[in-house]
């Protein structure tokens, strides 16, 4: 069966799933401690520096609380390269006024695309390519499932718990690979985000609006199942198979096989 809490740090993604594909980055954050994340997506792993960090428990598990310093994930920006299209995914928790008036989420050394938080809880903006969208919000100082998409020169949109809210003039651009991609705040260390995220993904492309809506509802949903196949759009079918098994099996049996 599909996850419906968090699964479990190390837990890898089902990449036969339709809402895996293009999947680049998947930060489960559920480690609950050291200074490593692990990216179920890529196999690879993120550092954790800086002070102002802790693990802590969050109605979706584990995740990192920042406390608006300069803690912050390094990862490489290299799965950055030459998307026209993309999709940054967040659940956080804004609680408090973080480094200048916009907390980061995502930084990418400022060049490539960047996800921020109005520490006046107001707003939230997209940066593509050194463009700048801004997306009102109501008040975030709660838990919310950020999704933010991009498709250059036809739309960015915020996803606030999967309610859409539209930017005019996209950036028309092929994104460039950054030295390093940063979560939490920027490479400096200057606009640190202040409250807790328990997740963050990155795809290479831009969602629909029917795989957000999905995605949001069921946000554990690309990690592999447990108990591995079948999972539960194939149920109908591997019941079938067990019924038939069955059925020669008696009838094998009927005729004194063996």
């Amino acid at each position: 069966m599909r996850w419906r809490d968090k699964p479990p740090a190390g837990t890898p993604i089902d990449t036969r799933y339709h809402l895996s594909t293009g999947l680049l980055r998947a930060w489960t954050m559920n480690e609950g401690q050291g200074s490593a994340l692990w990216d179920a997506a890529g196999g690879t792993t993120a550092g954790i520096s800086g002070t102002g960090y802790s693990w802590a428990s969050t109605p979706h598990g584990h995740g990192l609380a920042l406390a608006g310093g300069n803690a912050v994930v390094t990862d490489s920006g290299a799965w950055l390269a030459g998307l026209k299209s993309a999709s940054l995914v967040f659940v956080a928790n804004a609680t408090g006024t973080g480094g200048g008036s916009y907390g980061r989420l995502m930084d990418a050394s400022g060049a490539a695309i960047t996800l921020l938080v109005n520490t006046s809880f107001t707003s939230v903006q997209g940066v593509v390519n050194g463009i700048t969208g801004t997306f009102p919000t109501p008040d975030i100082r709660a838990w919310h499932v950020y999704i933010f998409t991009w498709q250059s020169g036809v739309s960015w949109t915020l996803y606030v718990d999967g309610t859409p809210i539209s930017a005019a003039s996209p950036p028309t651009a092929t994104l460039s690979a950054p030295t390093y991609v940063y979560l939490g705040n920027n490479s400096t260390g200057t606009r640190g985000f202040a409250g807790q995220i328990a997740y963050s993904a990155a795809y290479g492309r831009c969602l629909a609006d029917a795989e957000v809506r999905s995605l949001t509802a069921a946000l554990w949903s690309v990690y592999r199942p447990a108990l591995g196949w079948p999972a539960p759009e194939f149920a109908a079918y591997y019941a079938g198979a067990a019924r038939v098994r069955r059925t020669l099996y008696t009838r094998a049996g009927s005729r004194g096989v063996a």
